[in-house]
């Protein structure tokens, strides 16, 4: 494999042995890097360069297939005087060695090689440089043996405020549960975002709002349908940060059949997606309160904060209430620490979603929720379409909630 497009060697230049190949420093002076060697290099590297990420195995401006890479040396392949980093007590055959060389396009090998530079680009600098490149190019070509996952994102305002997240913190939440991001089933990468940011009339509940992104969601999932059920799809991860209502909304669209992790949002010093713990929180547990009452049901979710029962709308009072509410830690946006504190509220909600199918049949669920995001989505999820009555989703504005949506 070659290992530089810098230099072709004249009819004067000594003829290497076959198993040599030709390396050359910057100024293009010959120095021999075993043919092994050399490819274990390129291959460790995937082919780019360790620090701008340029393909170097053809040509970005023409494409032609030509190696445009190069073999830098980390300590210098001489003891020379302006050899870079080459004071160094690493013995000569060494320094060609594997670890001692990492691929670099023939830009950025002038500038760790520039005696300017060589302070801020020592060997140690370059080392940890070359490790985490070649650690990075092994752990994303291993994903392609490992489960994908097609990817939702929903972005929407939350009280006024714009609510932005990066692909790339969405697939780093995705390595991190070493699965591999797939765009593969969508006409383009963008077909999996919902953005939602553009509606008008968020700020105030306007009933146009919930109207309006409802069917967008609608219509931007639509095309999922089909891939469930041809079995295209084996796994959904859902990022969504949006109001309550809609968040609800997108869970029932997904329903609890496919297999979908729905991810949580951090807040705080470690804001990106995730959980804060791996396991139970140990006093965290949740309770049914059961008002009597007549009329269609009423269910609260008081998690993330209270949901203040003054402020419930006249058409909601007297009616049959049931309270969901955690209990043994403060109430607070962070409370869920865990996916297996997650599923104990889901849990409980099935439970009440039962009562209600046995006790209020067909009768549509009133729902005021105080809850993170990722508990809205599942809690959507966990509501059966046949089974289950309608949701009527409320939402908190200025002192009172109102009706958002009903979900369909």
């Amino acid at each position: 494999m070659p290992t530089t497009a810098t230099h072709e060697p004249s009819s004067t230049d000594p003829v290497d042995r076959p198993e040599l190949i030709g390396a050359f420093d910057r100024r293009g002076r010959r120095v021999n890097v075993n043919d092994l060697d050399a490819r274990r290099v390129w291959v460790a590297a995937g082919g780019r360069c360790t620090f701008c990420k340029e393909f170097l195995a053809e040509d970005e401006t023409t494409g032609q297939a030509v190696f445009t890479g190069q073999l830098a040396h980390i300590v210098g392949a001489t003891t020379e005087k302006g050899s870079p980093r080459g004071e160094s007590a690493m013995p000569l055959p060494q320094r060609a060695l594997p670890q001692n060389l990492m691929l670099l396009c023939p830009g950025e090998h002038k500038v760790i090689d520039t005696f300017e530079h060589w302070h801020t680009y020592g060997a140690d600098e370059l080392r940890a440089f070359k490790e985490q490149h070649e650690r990075d190019i092994r752990e994303l070509t291993g994903l392609l043996r490992k489960p994908k996952s097609t990817v939702i994102r929903v972005a929407g305002d939350v009280r006024g405020r714009a609510v932005d997240f990066s692909k790339q913190a969405v697939i780093r939440a995705l390595l991190e549960e070493q699965r591999f991001p797939d765009f593969s089933l969508h006409d383009d990468s963008r077909n999996c975002e919902v953005d939602l940011r553009s509606y008008e009339g968020e700020d105030d509940s306007d009933p146009t709002y919930w109207e309006a992104t409802s069917l967008a969601l609608k219509r931007r999932l639509r095309p999922l349908s089909n891939h469930l059920k041809t079995k295209q799809i084996d796994h959904i991860s859902v990022f969504a940060l949006a109001r309550i209502p809609i968040l609800v909304q997108l869970g029932v669209l997904l329903d609890d059949v496919t297999n979908v992790t729905v991810h949580n949002r951090r807040r705080g010093t470690s804001e990106g997606w995730g959980w804060y713990s791996h396991s139970r929180s140990d006093n965290l547990q949740f309770r049914v309160t059961a008002v009597a009452g007549s009329g269609d049901p009423v269910v609260t979710v008081s998690v993330s904060g209270p949901v203040d029962l003054e402020a419930l709308p006249d058409a909601l009072r007297g009616a049959p209430r049931y309270d969901i509410r955690a209990e043994g830690v403060p109430l607070s946006p962070t409370i869920l620490q865990s996916p297996e504190d997650l599923q104990a509220l889901i849990d409980t909600w099935r439970e009440v979603l039962a009562t209600l199918e046995a006790d209020h049949r067909n009768q549509p669920i009133s729902l005021v929720l105080a809850v993170p995001a990722a508990a809205a989505v599942e809690i959507g999820r966990a509501h059966m379409a046949a089974a289950h009555a309608q949701l009527r989703v409320f939402d908190r504005i200025d002192n009172t909630y109102v009706l958002a949506l009903e979900t369909s």
